[in-house]
């Protein structure tokens, strides 16, 4: 947070549009692979955040076809929330407390 008369960053002024592209793309993701997110161990889970990376890296680079920052946002979103939230996770898996 800022301090009281502190000017925001204008990518933290951004902030609320980017949240509302990636809740987009969550919604829309989560209609279709349902909560599956839940099930994966946190190892598989950066595996396929890994093969999704390099998939999107290799259609860059053969086809230029952009990376997708929402699904690449929302991939680093999932990630987090596991790890700071494995309460929430149904593989019964815990992390450490930081």
């Amino acid at each position: 947070m800022c301090e009281a008369g502190e000017k925001k960053s204008l990518l933290v002024e951004l902030l609320p549009h980017t949240f509302q592209r990636m809740q987009k793309q969550l919604i829309s993701d989560e209609e279709r692979w349902g909560e599956t997110w839940r099930h994966r161990t946190l190892y598989n889970q950066d595996h396929r955040m890994a093969a999704r990376l390099q998939d999107y890296l290799d259609q860059f680079k053969n086809a230029q076809v952009p990376l997708p920052y929402e699904k690449i946002a929302c991939l680093a979103h999932i990630a987090l929330v596991r790890i700071h939230r494995t309460d929430l996770l149904l593989t019964g898996e815990q992390n450490e407390p930081a």
